[in-house]
């Protein structure tokens, strides 16, 4: 027996600019991104696809696949400014499917949140390509955290209540 799952699945298509190209990648200018949240609350496969599931550690609940140009292992992303600004969009449309789930009834205050925390150490490659900083300064300007008065705020805007404001978070986000 096999447990099913739904997955909220969005897709998208981009360009890499061509000043970001190398020579020999000319021709690989367009890429696609897909980004699948479960509906039901659960760690994501923790690496990213390019087809078939990287080594590249991606420590999110969601499942990540995006064309970028791998190395002859098919396990590692190769260090290129397209790979780089493939990994970063990726990052920032995560950042805007966090906002989403808010808006979303079906699911709890915390969603959005919970989409944008990491549950475990980030791979040294994502790191590297600047995708974790991204996400998290795409995180900081959306409305991703529930308040007491009612709906959500950015970080920058929420405000956290005196005294000992641990006890009033979710043991778990």
């Amino acid at each position: 027996d096999q447990d099913l799952s739904s997955w909220n699945v969005t897709s998208y298509e981009g360009e890499v600019p061509g000043e970001l190209l190398d020579h020999e990648t000319l021709s690989k200018h367009r890429f696609k991104l897909t980004l699948a949240i479960p509906e039901v609350a659960e760690n994501g496969p923790g690496c990213l696809f390019c087809y078939f599931p990287t080594e590249v550690r991606l420590p999110l609940p969601l499942l990540a696949h995006a064309t970028v140009e791998l190395d002859e292992t098919r396990k590692h992303v190769n260090d290129t400014r397209a790979n780089r600004h493939i990994l970063k969009f990726m990052a920032e449309r995560i950042a805007e499917l966090a906002e989403q789930q808010v808006d979303n009834q079906e699911v709890d205050a915390w969603a959005g949140c919970r989409l944008v925390t990491p549950a475990g150490a980030w791979g040294s490659e994502l790191e590297k390509f600047g995708v974790q900083a991204t996400l998290k300064e795409a995180a900081r300007k959306k409305k991703l955290v529930p308040v007491l008065g009612g709906g959500h705020r950015s970080a920058f805007e929420a405000k956290s209540a005196p005294g000992d404001a641990a006890s009033w978070w979710p043991r778990q986000l």
